[in-house]
């Protein structure tokens, strides 16, 4: 099936099947099988120390990872578990996927990949993890359309520097400094609404500033369209605003085609103080 074309698995692994033909009435094929593999790729996704049990019936291929790894480092085991069934009669499917302590620097550098550009050392080196959750409804090929995505989507990064982010690092340089504290956990909820992805909310904590942010991203024409906004903390010590410039708040917007989009500001710097 053109569904599952870019499927690849690596010749070290072990693949099992068993099945059936019924001749009688409508005929069916009835499989059911194992795959362990070291190693495995989907389009772009590569995964390692992959076991997935999978059947096909009545014309619907269903699979459940039972262990699989995504993004691994020698400090985050990168676990990414998905269960999920396709029709192929009627080319449309259901997915549910857990990602737990997937590398934010692997995870950054893929992305960064997967838009044609080579990850930087800063890139490559961010610290962190992240854990999502994610439910899927697909269609695909119908209305015209090569695929129509609906569902929900939970994201939340820990443990990491959230400012040395690719999309945070050029903020910054838009709001003319590199040292805004750090920003260690972050939480989204995002929608898939059939030809983009919607970012409802975004938080974060940190040390000086604290982000909130919305957007929205379409996979049909590649385009962005995120607003974001950056409060100083109430908790901010007299100390911290003595002895150095800050910003009392901010709103940024990043609009356009996604390879080309840059950050430009909705509304001017309210300063609570100024220093040289």
């Amino acid at each position: 099936s053109k569904e599952f074309e870019g499927t690849k698995f690596s010749e070290k692994s072990n693949i099992t099947c068993e099945g059936s033909f019924f001749l009688s009435g409508d005929s069916s094929l009835q499989l059911s099988g194992k795959v362990i593999s070291p190693e495995a790729q989907w389009l772009s996704l590569k995964m390692t120390d992959m076991e997935v049990d999978w059947t096909l019936k009545d014309n619907i291929v269903s699979w459940n990872t039972i262990k699989g790894h995504f993004c691994k480092t020698k400090k985050y085991e990168g676990n990414l578990l998905f269960t999920g069934l396709y029709d192929l009669t009627k080319a449309k499917g259901e997915l549910l996927v857990s990602g737990h302590k997937i590398s934010w620097g692997e995870l950054s550098s893929f992305l960064t990949r997967l838009g044609g550009k080579e990850p930087d050392k800063e890139t490559q080196n961010l610290t962190g993890y992240v854990d999502a959750q994610c439910r899927l409804h697909l269609l695909y090929g119908w209305a015209g359309l090569p695929y129509y995505v609906e569902g929900d989507a939970t994201l939340s990064i820990r443990e990491a520097d959230f400012w040395q982010a690719p999309l945070m690092r050029s903020l910054g340089t838009l709001l003319g400094s590199s040292s805004f504290g750090k920003i260690s956990e972050v939480d989204a909820d995002l929608h898939f609404r059939g030809t983009h992805l919607e970012l409802e909310r975004l938080n974060t904590n940190g040390t000086i500033f604290a982000l909130s942010a919305t957007g929205t991203y379409s996979w049909l024409d590649d385009t962005i369209n995120m607003k974001v906004s950056g409060e100083a903390l109430k908790e901010i010590s007299l100390l911290k605003i003595l002895f150095k410039p800050l910003t009392w708040a901010f709103h940024a917007e990043l609009v356009g085609p996604r390879k080309e989009a840059k950050w430009k500001l909705r509304s001017a710097f309210r300063k609570l103080i100024f220093s040289n």
